[in-house]
């Protein structure tokens, strides 16, 4: 399955890409319940003084992007072996509105494919270095729950339901009677730490 996404204009407004980022998360928290293991990550408490919140994914492999997003829109940093860039021209491109991210030493801005970025006043995306014909690990952030679904049924090796899945995916509501559809193993009490960082409430 393929995560690349062939034009960077692609990607949804802030508000739309905070709530898909929001559901990736939860999502990935109520599947598996060891952090460590985790595709996605959301953290709306990132920088709570400067209205700071971050996602970010892992693949395990080495591939990676981060993105913080504020109230000056939403900048960030994909890393993929199959890219060779050049790391500092493209940190360099990013506007000043986003220097948090630029000296932000969890973004591991030392491995860079591109990056991206919206400010408030921008119609569209911005990437760096130009030129590039794809954008790998993006897709997931431009397509619907299926999408997910499929992936996720896949990576965590088990069987989904959809319907339940597409709810919490669109809703960003949970409660015991869907989460037992999602993940009979667990309880919701076990999930407020992850619900109060990726939500920002229990």
């Amino acid at each position: 399955m393929s995560h690349t996404i062939k034009d960077i204009k692609q990607l949804p407004t802030v508000k739309q890409l905070i709530h898909i980022c929001r559901s990736l998360a939860l999502l990935d928290a109520i599947l598996m319940t060891d952090w460590e293991y985790r595709y996605f990550s959301f953290n709306c408490l990132w920088n709570e003084d400067d209205g700071e919140m971050m996602a970010s994914l892992r693949d395990g492999s080495g591939s990676e992007y981060f993105i913080l997003i504020s109230q000056k829109g939403a900048v960030g940093k994909v890393f993929d072996p199959s890219i060779i860039s050049d790391s500092d021209s493209a940190i360099k491109a990013i506007p000043d509105a986003f220097k948090s991210f630029v000296s932000e030493p969890a973004f591991s801005l030392e491995n860079v494919s591109y990056c991206f970025w919206r400010e408030v006043q921008d119609d569209t995306w911005n990437v760096a270095p130009n030129g590039l014909n794809e954008f790998p690990l993006l897709k997931f952030l431009t397509v619907d729950a299926v999408y997910y679904h499929e992936w996720a049924q896949e990576y965590y090796e088990q069987e989904i339901d959809l319907e339940a899945l597409k709810s919490v995916y669109n809703s960003l509501e949970l409660d015991e009677d869907m989460l037992q559809k999602l993940n009979p193993e667990i309880e919701l009490d076990d999930l407020d730490e992850d619900l109060e960082e990726i939500l920002g409430k229990l």
